[in-house]
Parts: C-alpha cells; sequence; structure tokens
C-alpha cells in the first residue's frame, strides 16, 4: 500500500490513522513538504514521482 499525502493537507490525520493500522512491510507513506491536499493533483513539480516509480517497481513484480 502506498499513501502519498501533503504535509499541510486538513485531511492529514486519516491518512496517519490508516498508516498506523497497516500490516506488513510492503507499506510506503510519502508525505510531501509543504503541500496541500489539492497540490498532489496537479503541482506536477512537487508531486514525488521518482518515489512512487520505486514503490512500484519493487513492489509489482
Amino acid at each position: 500500500m502506498l499513501l502519498a499525502h501533503g504535509e499541510k493537507a486538513h485531511n492529514k490525520f486519516y491518512s496517519d490513522d490508516a498508516f498506523s493500522q497497516m500490516k506488513g512491510d510492503n507499506k510506503k507513506y510519502l508525505v510531501v513538504p509543504d503541500a496541500v491536499y489539492i497540490d498532489l493533483y496537479d503541482r506536477v513539480d512537487i508531486i514525488p514521482f521518482d518515489a512512487i516509480a520505486d514503490f512500484f517497481q519493487e513492489y509489482l513484480k
């Protein structure tokens, strides 16, 4: 499971809670510094594409 959330998003606590309850070692939580919720829809300059690709390459074999 991969979660990505903006550090300053008003609803980040939902992802914090969900991630803390996930089992297993095939999980990652990407927190994008200074980003709010909507930034991860269209701010391609801050979306962590490399980290997302690395996660998929590791776990979608």
